[in-house]
């Protein structure tokens, strides 16, 4: 692995792309036309057929000596044709199978390497949601989810506003009315510092909110509203040790486990599917891709 120290979801997300890896090889093999194209492909899928029988030559009892002397190309012969299939199942079923021990045995193990700010996308997943609709930790968890959703849907319209990527009707909307409140506080201070009673800076923070909430006020001030609103909701869920932030994620955490613990096929795949695509971003964003020789090393069953 890149990096020295176990990290078990970034070995999880290996066994789950090297699974689908042998699939995706010999399906785009199946549908390529050109030559020159296949025989990559090809040679993608005898590399891996090989290091399965090398990797497993103890346990599957294949003469060592025997072994070193098949090349690639022979093994390609229709004397080895039974073999070569039979390996090739083999190569799609030892990640896929190790992937599920590891999400059964070891799912603890796997959410705690992935880092929390990841884990809580989990919580606001509509799939994620609906498929625990039923249950009584969505009753337990529903305002904590509900404040998430507003937290990330504001993070994300002040994530576009920012870069200057025009807002559709909707989301123009929510981000005016998304920082009304911060822009109200703000003329209700400067109100105050002049000497306005309570009253009146009550007024004329609803006319400053209620402006903004119409896009009437000055530039500046909306991108610092912005900013204030965006880091309010933040403050919220990104103290992951005492405040909302925690919730959220023991919330992720306990309805993934009753997610790859239930017999449901179908609850399984979306337990099994969040966790991979949020530990999936993880590897990616960090740069800890597998290479040859990680795919090679996950062939030993």
């Amino acid at each position: 692995m890149p990096n020295a120290k176990k990290n078990n979801a970034v070995e999880f997300v290996y066994n789950i792309d090297l699974s689908q890896k042998v699939s995706q090889v010999k399906k785009t093999l199946e549908n390529e036309t050109r030559g020159e194209r296949r025989e990559e492909l090809q040679a993608e899928i005898d590399k891996l057929v090989y290091q399965v029988l090398v990797k497993n030559k103890e346990s599957l009892g294949i003469d060592e000596t025997l072994l070193t002397q098949l090349t690639l190309d022979e093994l390609r012969k229709p004397q080895y044709e039974d073999l070569y299939k039979t390996a090739e199942i083999y190569a799609h079923n030892i990640p896929r199978d190790r992937a599920n021990v590891m999400l059964k045995n070891n799912l603890e193990g796997i959410l705690s390497d992935i880092p929390q700010e990841n884990l809580d996308d989990i919580g606001v997943s509509k799939e994620f949601n609906e498929t625990l609709a039923n249950d009584e930790l969505v009753h337990e968890y529903s305002e904590i989810v509900n404040e998430a959703m507003q937290y990330k849907a504001t993070e994300g319209v002040v994530r576009k506003y920012k870069k200057g990527e025009k807002l559709d009707e909707k989301e123009e909307k929510f981000f005016y009315g998304s920082i009304a409140e911060s822009v109200g506080e703000k003329f209700k201070t400067i109100l105050k510092n002049k000497g306005f009673s309570e009253e009146s800076q009550d007024i004329g923070a609803g006319i400053a909110a209620l402006s903004s909430s119409v896009g009437l006020v000055k530039k500046d001030i909306i991108d610092k509203s912005a900013d204030r609103a965006n880091e309010k909701a933040k403050e919220k869920f990104r103290d992951y040790e005492t405040k909302q932030g925690k919730k959220l994620v023991d919330y992720v955490k306990k309805g993934i486990t009753k997610l790859v613990k239930d017999k449901d096929t179908d609850k399984y795949n979306v337990g099994l599917g969040s966790v991979y695509s949020t530990a999936k971003r993880y590897v990616v964003d960090n740069k800890l891709d597998a290479t040859d020789e990680d795919y090679f090393r996950l062939l030993a069953a």
